[in-house]
């Protein structure tokens, strides 16, 4: 089996004036605009019931975009901390109809690979799995270009459907050059607007949130 493509990326927790600083600029130091787009997406996340991917600290989702049907099955391995400071991890995608749930992954063209690399990781049947959460996802992103290098700068503003959380994300992701062009230009971002770096993705934010929630609402 060939390597899985690899995701190369920083993640910040941002604010609305955050995003105001970065979403109206048409550079980034020697970094240029080059492209925008909005997506609004909804992202459906799955486990065993006993948490066994959240355990390895993988992720499991199907991708909307809006009303398209036909969506992304994505299974994120590990992260793992490069010598340039931003984090890089295995990343397996196949398209399948949108609205797809577990039981129908294993008739679908293309999702072996994704099957095989969750029974390596220990699930052995893909019946199991469950839901965990189903974030919204209301995405602004910038592409950035500078010679050979070309990056994503992703304005997320993350909400649990059906739920009051809302937290805001700046991702910035390579397209080209690699973990050097993450980092050049998170340094850059970083100078224009104080951000923390994000201690955990996404899901697991809100997956903590969610625990904590059940637990108050149990006392």
């Amino acid at each position: 089996m060939s390597a899985a493509p690899v995701e190369i990326e920083a993640k910040f927790r941002a604010s609305l004036r955050a995003f105001a600083i970065l979403g109206d600029r048409e550079a980034l130091g020697d970094w240029h605009v080059v492209e925008r787009r909005s997506v609004a997406l909804r992202d459906s996340y799955f486990d065993t019931p006993d948490a066994a991917l959240g355990r390895q600290r993988c992720t499991l989702r199907v991708r909307q975009n809006g009303d398209d049907t036909v969506a992304e099955l994505t299974l994120k391995g590990p992260a793992a901390e490069t010598p340039e400071g931003v984090f890089a991890r295995t990343e397996l995608t196949v398209a399948v109809p949108a609205g797809t749930q577990p039981p129908g992954w294993a008739g679908l063209p293309g999702t072996g690979p994704v099957i095989e690399a969750l029974r390596v990781r220990g699930v052995t049947g893909i019946d199991g799995l469950v839901p965990v959460a189903v974030l919204r996802n209301p995405r602004r992103d910038v592409v950035v270009a500078n010679g050979d290098g070309r990056v994503v700068v992703s304005l997320d503003e993350v909400t649990i459907e059906g739920e009051s959380y809302r937290q805001r994300f700046v991702e910035i992701e390579a397209e080209a050059g690699g973990a050097p062009a993450v980092r050049a230009v998170a340094d850059i971002i970083a100078g224009l607007s104080p951000m923390r770096p994000a201690r955990t993705g996404k899901v697991t934010a809100a997956r903590a949130w969610l625990a904590r929630r059940r637990r108050l609402a149990g006392r």
